[in-house]
């Protein structure tokens, strides 16, 4: 699979996802960064995964492709209000004074719920092949 095929497959994702409006009214220059930055951020935490490896035609159904859709519509969403995996949550008038909420876990910071899922379900599989990563 390449970027430009990923792009689309997400777009195809995101045709049948409660956030499709949201999506859609994206400009293409934001749709392809978010995807991207996704790309980066699933792929960070499979070792071994690898984009070309995917295969087209089972793509769409792929938990790995699933994690990388739902994490791009979460940064796309989310980006601007994150500040190393916090979202601004109050800030005084004065500009003394500003409160923070973490996103979930300390490991998972600034990472979709559902794409953590996603990235669950895809490690599970590659445990049930019996493949292991090992350092030696």
């Amino acid at each position: 699979m390449t970027d430009a095929e990923l792009l689309t497959t997400v777009t195809a994702i995101m045709s049948n996802h409660l956030d499709k409006t949201y999506w859609t009214g994206l400009d293409s220059d934001t749709k392809v960064a978010a995807v991207e930055m996704a790309k980066g951020d699933v792929l960070a935490r499979l070792p071994g995964q690898t984009l070309a490896a995917i295969n087209n035609e089972t793509a769409q159904g792929n938990p790995v492709v699933l994690a990388m859709a739902e994490q791009a519509v979460y940064l796309a969403r989310n980006y601007g209000q994150q500040v190393n995996g916090k979202v601004v949550t109050s800030e005084a008038v004065e500009g003394l004074s500003v409160g923070y909420t973490i996103i979930g876990k300390a490991e998972t910071l600034g990472f979709s719920a559902r794409a953590e899922a996603y990235l669950q379900q895809a490690k599970r599989a590659r445990r049930a092949w019996g493949i292991r990563f090992t350092r030696g």
